[in-house]
């Protein structure tokens, strides 16, 4: 093998990646405000606009499908070294829209704002995912992870404060400020942001002594692999969506009151925090399927806990935290495992095709979880999700890992 010098570099290259790195997560904290602070606003737009909880839920569908959907078209269309670009265009939509939100007088008017939100968020998550996996490719599923933590965590020091302002200032307001505090957050972080084609002096020298694979989706999506992967992030998904987008009609259930639920969604943001970068180490060092599988069966029993005892306010605030701390890895496995087995040129099309899975799993989420729920209860909802969970540790375990090798093996055999 040939070995090759390693090349000068200026001071200041070791830092980049870190800078980088710390610009993807002020803008993915930013955006994650959107998914995350969705189910404070349910009860006042359900109000607002004399509709059913199942109609306004189908606004969550509608981002959450817009959104997987825009991941995969950039992913496909955009470029990398246009993604800055992308990322700054959907900071600006991601503002307007919460602000059209603030005003809307139909369903119609709301499904339209979803949408535009989903593509706005789209924009700016494509773009960092992408990067985040070029910059570290040694420990790729610690900085997915970082990245993937500060969407879901980036509501710890501000859900407390948008449940009051709604409570103080209604709705309407607290959607405008929040659209113009995301815009700007989001549009500076972006704007500091490195050409995405930049893969930093630790993916080059990683490149010279291996061969990394470059897998286009045309090609990927003839695997087993990718469908099982895509199976499993649906299902999981559907999991950690009831918990995201329907915390507050759970809460308004069983009457707990707004501290309980305040309480809860702090700490389910502060597990977050801790789950995506601790699930992404962790499986750089024992590897990505037996990660996932161990992931999943806590889940599962997770949730056979929380059925059980769904309507004491311990139990609510506790296991729905743990419930986020077990399943918010995939945003930082997926995007990983789609680097190891595809490459991080393919990287934006593979995982934004695996990623219109979570589209799928916001429809049972939402409108189907909220119609089981008014036809059953909650809790039969919440033990569906705990054999769904159950099911899904099972093809990580028993599935997943020797399909990950007979693809490797079948590319080695090919490029041979």
């Amino acid at each position: 093998m040939c070995h090759h010098p390693p090349a000068a570099k200026p001071p200041s290259a070791s830092l980049r990646p870190r800078l980088s790195l710390l610009c993807v997560a002020a803008s993915m904290g930013a955006i994650g405000h959107v998914q995350y602070t969705w189910t404070l606003f349910v009860p006042s737009l359900a109000a607002s606009l004399a509709a059913s909880l199942p109609q306004v839920q189908l606004g969550f569908s509608l981002f959450v499908g817009l959104q997987t959907s825009s991941v995969l078209c950039l992913g496909l269309l955009v470029h990398r070294s246009h993604h800055r670009l992308a990322m700054c265009a959907g900071s600006l939509v991601v503002g307007l829209s919460l602000c059209g939100l603030a005003a809307v007088r139909s369903l119609t008017q709301l499904y339209a704002c979803c949408a535009l939100l989903g593509l706005g968020v789209g924009c700016v998550y494509n773009g960092c995912m992408s990067l985040s996996v070029r910059l570290f490719p040694l420990q790729r599923g610690l900085a997915a992870g970082v990245s993937a933590a500060a969407y879901g965590g980036g509501t710890v020091l501000t859900v407390a404060y948008i449940e009051a302002a709604i409570e103080e200032r209604g709705s309407a307001y607290t959607l405008r400020a929040l659209g113009l505090s995301l815009a700007a957050v989001t549009l500076a972080a972006s704007s500091a942001l490195p050409a995405a084609h930049w893969r930093g002096a630790a993916h080059e020298a990683v490149a010279r002594h291996a061969d990394e694979p470059d897998v286009p989706l045309s090609e990927a999506v003839r695997g087993c692999a990718f469908w099982v992967l895509y199976l499993m992030l649906v299902l999981i998904t559907f999991t950690g969506l009831v918990v995201s987008a329907q915390l507050r009609p759970i809460a308004d259930a069983f009457g707990m009151p707004s501290a309980t639920l305040v309480l809860a969604l702090q700490a389910d943001r502060i597990l977050t925090l801790i789950s995506r970068p601790f699930w992404g180490a962790l499986s750089d060092c024992i590897g990505r399927a037996q990660t996932l599988a161990l992931a999943f069966g806590l889940q599962a029993l997770v949730l056979l806990t929380w059925a059980a005892r769904l309507s004491d306010a311990s139990f609510f605030v506790v296991c729905s935290a743990l419930s986020t701390f077990s399943w918010g890895e995939v945003y930082s496995m997926f995007p990983a495992i789609a680097a190891d087995l595809y490459g991080v040129d393919s990287v934006s099309a593979t995982f934004g095709a695996l990623y219109t899975g979570k589209a799928v799993a916001s429809v049972l989420a939402g409108p189907v979880a909220s119609f089981v729920a008014e036809q059953l209860s909650w809790s039969a909802v919440i033990l569906l999700m705990a054999l769904v969970s159950f099911a899904d540790a099972l093809l990580a375990a028993l599935s997943l890992g020797p399909l990950i090798r007979r693809e490797a093996a079948r590319r080695c055999s090919t490029l041979s």
